[in-house]
Formats: C-alpha cells, sequence, structure tokens
C-alpha cells in the first residue's frame, strides 16, 4: 500500500524541543508513525497425510515491510531559537544530570533525531494435526525471526528521549486440544 500522508502548507505547530517555544512551518513533512510503503506477504501450505494419529501438518511464513517513518511531525529537522530551519546537531538541548550526571558527554541536537528506518519483519508458524477430527495440535512458532529493533514511539523533548521499541524475537510451543 502506498500512503502519501503529508501536512499541508501552512500547517504551523510549537517547537518546545529547545525548553522555549517557537512557532514552526512543517508544510511537506511526513505525517507521524506514517510509513509510504507498506508491504504484507503470507505463504502457507496445509497438507493432509496419513502419519497414524497425525491427519496434517501446517505451515506459515509471514513478512510486512514498513518503510521509513518519523516519530514527530518534526521529521527530524531542527530550528533555532527563531524558528528558522537548522541542523539537529545545532539545537541546544538541556544537558542535565541524566546524561552529564551518569558519566555520558553532552548531547547535542541529533538527541532530537526521530527518524526510524525501514524495516521488514518475517514470523514462522508450524503445526501438526492430530486425531480424527483433528482435536489435538501441536504448533512452534517464532515471531520477528531476523530480531530487527526499531522504536515505535517516542516522547521527544529538550531533556527526554523515551522511546517504545517492538517486541524482539519471540518463540515458543502451543498445544491445542478441541473438545
Amino acid at each position: 500500500a502506498y500512503l502519501d500522508g503529508e501536512y499541508d502548507d501552512g500547517a504551523l505547530i510549537v517547537d518546545t524541543r529547545q525548553g522555549g517555544a517557537v512557532e514552526v512551518d512543517i508544510a511537506g513533512n511526513q505525517m507521524q508513525n506514517t510509513s509510504k510503503w507498506n508491504f504484507n506477504l503470507a505463504l502457507s501450505q496445509a497438507v493432509s497425510v496419513d502419519w497414524g494419529f497425525v491427519s496434517s501438518i501446517d505451515w506459515t511464513l509471514s513478512g510486512n515491510y514498513r518503510s521509513e517513518f518519523y516519530l514527530s511531525p518534526f521529521n527530524s529537522e531542527g530550528f533555532d531559537g527563531e524558528g528558522n530551519p537548522t541542523a539537529l546537531a545545532n539545537m541546544n538541548i538541556n544537558n542535565h544530570w541524566l546524561i552529564t550526571g551518569a558519566g555520558y558527554d553532552g548531547a547535542n541536537g541529533n538527541f532530537l533525531s526521530d527518524e526510524v528506518p525501514a524495516t521488514t519483519i518475517w514470523n514462522l508458524n508450524a503445526g501438526v494435526n492430530m486425531g480424527a477430527a483433528e482435536q489435538l495440535r501441536v504448533e512452534a512458532w517464532v515471531s520477528n525471526i531476523t530480531d530487527e529493533t526499531y522504536s515505535t514511539k517516542a516522547f521527544i523533548n529538550d531533556s527526554v528521549n523515551i522511546r517504545f521499541l517492538n517486541p524482539p524475537r519471540l518463540y515458543g510451543m502451543r498445544l491445542v486440544y478441541n473438545f
């Protein structure tokens, strides 16, 4: 799917990322959390077998591609105290004790980056059905096979950069009994 979600001409927002408040123009920026391209793919197969108690086996491989997106309407753009565009690295950041007191070098404006690169997530599920009425099923699954990590949401301002990440690779087995 293709989605060209962007802010219209004259779209203004108050930027408080530097501690003050300045109105900036975000016209043409991609809407937050909106990818231009999204693709889903699923391949699956179910096969009837006669292996004694086993009556069928099946598997599904699914994938989801999401093109780059941004976590805020700023699209990793910086603005100075007058609202003029500038590089993120030039923006003033509050280097309070959470950064410098923890032994880290002072942050620069790159701390405010909200760009999330394109990501592909793959999942796999395979199962065995047993019994004449297939009342028993054993399946194994793996989600996020390649263990991709990306931000799904964020709180970003002059002194906080909290990221929420996607689930890591997970795997397991299920036993299902239908009665």
